[in-house]
């Protein structure tokens, strides 16, 4: 798969946190190669806070199932 301009990579995250039909807290990492090319989709934790912790709300807002 190559990742081109636009494309929406909450897409890929979106199965690791949306499970059924609940929104989970999980914080995603997506891998790209120096090509763009999709290099791995992984959670790397259960939860997330720092920085982001504010706009956690906002966040999963945005991935209503």
């Amino acid at each position: 798969m190559i990742i081109q301009a636009g494309f929406d990579l909450q897409i890929l995250a979106r199965p690791l946190i949306v499970q059924a039909g609940k929104i989970l807290p999980r914080l995603v990492v997506i891998r790209l190669d120096s090509e763009m090319q999709l290099d791995g989709v992984e959670v790397v934790s259960e939860g997330f806070s720092g920085s982001l912790e504010p706009h956690f709300d906002a966040i999963l807002a945005a991935l209503d199932p």
